[in-house]
């Protein structure tokens, strides 16, 4: 794992990861109006529904767990229309107001780890650093989750 400042939507990335939460508004969208998760509606607009029709489809078919962990959007287009990249979400929490949950980051992030060493080896891919923006976290209390994460994976914090 490689830890970057600035803005990881400017990382070049194979793989963009922004983390959230497991709340759908009525529309079916996913809550993700602050930080990261805000600029990826800003930069991919209607991500949001795309997501919240995973987190739905996902929820429906595994109601025993209900949390995701990480899901994909593959081949996403930016807003200058000839970037295709691979968008996902990195669950912290389930309800978009409540404090990350280290429970739920470190399954994320277990889930992070095999994904980086197996199918994603031969990509880059960028994640805000989990849990200490919006989610209410310690660097110092999620470090112990992340830090043995591959260096083909870099946490990003402005």
């Amino acid at each position: 794992m490689i830890e970057k400042k600035g803005n990881m939507f400017d990382s070049g990335a194979d793989i963009l990861l922004v983390t959230t939460n497991a709340t759908l508004k009525g529309d079916g969208s996913l809550v993700m109006g602050r930080g990261a998760a805000r600029e990826c509606t800003t930069r991919f607009p209607g991500c949001q529904f795309d997501f919240g029709k995973c987190v739905n489809y996902y929820q429906l078919s595994k109601p025993v767990d209900p949390d995701y962990g990480i899901l994909l959007l593959p081949n996403y287009v930016s807003l200058n229309g000839k970037d295709h990249i691979v968008l996902g979400i990195f669950q912290v929490k389930r309800f978009w107001g409540e404090k990350a949950s280290l429970r739920l980051m470190a399954k994320s992030a277990e889930m992070l780890y095999r994904l980086a060493v197996k199918e994603w080896k031969d990509y880059k891919i960028a994640l805000n650093f989990p849990g200490i923006g919006n989610g209410g976290r310690y660097k110092a209390e999620v470090w112990p989750l992340v830090h043995d994460l591959p260096d083909n994976v870099e946490l990003w914090t402005l």
